[in-house]
Order: structure tokens, then C-alpha cells, then sequence
């Protein structure tokens, strides 16, 4: 028995660990995906905790704000009465009136303090569902993608074996030809 055989195995050997090696790179690339993926997902996460809590300070702020400002209008309603009455104008008329738009202006004042700490705190909200959701599909994604990754490796391998087999295969008949095996 001669020499032959040898270029037969090596590469059958060849085609052998070529497969493992695509295989190989494959689940690492899948599995640093997945680690990103992981680490985004974690970020996201944050950010949301932090939108969150934008989201509960502003409500808070809103809070305040509209208290102080109540504070203030009442204040100024009542200067207003003490004055009128300290001069002796009586709570009618022009007065009255003068009464009643600061308070209705307070009051429209109060309305916008309000929307504007609702669509604050509702916006900080929404900031946080965002987050939380591309904390989701981006996990989602990543474990497609790497599922896609691995079967890629996996049909490389398959691939590789099937024509290491195929080659050593024709090898072995070549040479088992030449040897005279099969007359």
C-alpha cells in the first residue's frame, strides 16, 4: 500500500475541522449578539427607570406649582377686596369686576399649570414605555439573529462534512482504482 491515501485524509481531515470551525464562529457571533443585545436591552431599562422618574418629578413640580400659584391668586383676590374696602368702594361694578377677572385669570392660569405638568409627566411616560419596548424587541431581534446566525454555522458544517465525505469518498475509489481493489 503506497503513499495515496494520505491527500485523501488530510483533506477529508480538512473538511472536517472546517465545518467545526464554521460552526464555531457562528455560536460566537450569535452569542456576542446576544450579549449586546443584553447590554442595549439593560440601558434601555435604565432610561426608562429614569423617564419614569422625570415623569413622577413632574408631576410633583406641577404639583407645587399650581399650589403656589392658587397661594398667590388668593393673595391678590384679597388685597384686592381689603383695598376696595379699606377706600370704601363697595363690591359692585367695576369692583367687582376688577374681583372676578383676576380670579378667573388665576384660575386660567391654574388650567395651563395643570396641562402643562400632565403632558410633562404623561411625556416622561411615554419616554419610558419606548424604552422598555426597545429593551423587548431589541432582546427579540437579537435572539432571531442569532438563531439565524447559528443555523447558518450549522448548514456551513453540514455543508463542509457532506463534502469532506463526498471528496474522500471519490479519493478512496480513485485510488482504490488505481490499486486494482475493484477488479
Amino acid at each position: 500500500m503506497g503513499w495515496g491515501w494520505v491527500g485523501p485524509a488530510i483533506s477529508a481531515i480538512s473538511s472536517l475541522w472546517q465545518g467545526q470551525a464554521a460552526e464555531d464562529q457562528a455560536d460566537d457571533q450569535a452569542k456576542h449578539l446576544k450579549q449586546v443585545a443584553a447590554h442595549n436591552a439593560q440601558i434601555s431599562l435604565l432610561d426608562a427607570a429614569a423617564a419614569e422618574k422625570d415623569s413622577i418629578a413632574a408631576e410633583a413640580a406641577y404639583g407645587w406649582k399650581l399650589r403656589r400659584h392658587m397661594q398667590q391668586v388668593d393673595k391678590l383676590v384679597g388685597r384686592a377686596r381689603v383695598g376696595f374696602a379699606k377706600a370704601g368702594v363697595a363690591m359692585t361694578g367695576s369692583a367687582l369686576d376688577t374681583v372676578v377677572e383676576s380670579a378667573r385669570a388665576g384660575a386660567e392660569d391654574a388650567a395651563l399649570i395643570i396641562n402643562e405638568g400632565k403632558t410633562a409627566a404623561e411625556r416622561g411616560r411615554e419616554v419610558a414605555r419606548r424604552y422598555r419596548l426597545l429593551a423587548q424587541y431589541g432582546l427579540r431581534d437579537a435572539a432571531y439573529q442569532a438563531g439565524m446566525i447559528e443555523q447558518a454555522g450549522a448548514d456551513e458544517a453540514t455543508y463542509q462534512y457532506l463534502s469532506g465525505a463526498a471528496q474522500a469518498s471519490k479519493d478512496v475509489y480513485e485510488y482504490g482504482d488505481a490499486e486494482g481493489w475493484w477488479e
